[in-house]
């Protein structure tokens, strides 16, 4: 599998793809905030390309909505995978992110 990463793919959608696991998290969670830095008051994140069902993916989600407040910056979530959002739905989390419905 391909290992987790995170870029720009318009100004406002940050782009998540492979695997996000504890190999990986770290990473993923260090270049996500280098690109939130730069981002505008608010984006996107998409995670149409995450090709795993880790918790660890919904940490780092929330790790990245604090990191994002401190700097005042908001952002939507939008392509989970139907298998995170079950883990996340079983650990209350789907109310806790905020999800935007798919169109």
């Amino acid at each position: 599998m391909e290992k987790g990463a995170v870029s720009w793919q318009d100004p406002d959608v940050l782009v998540v793809v492979g695997e996000v696991d504890l190999d990986s998290v770290v990473d993923v969670r260090k270049a996500g905030e280098k690109l939130i830095d730069g981002a505008g008051s608010s984006f996107l994140v998409d995670l149409g390309g995450l090709t795993s069902a880790h918790s660890v993916a919904l940490s780092l989600l929330v790790r990245w909505m604090a990191y994002a407040r401190q700097q005042e910056k908001t952002f939507e979530i939008r392509g989970m995978p139907a298998k995170l959002f079950d883990v996340a739905r079983v650990s209350g989390m789907e109310t806790v992110l905020p999800l935007v419905s798919e169109p």
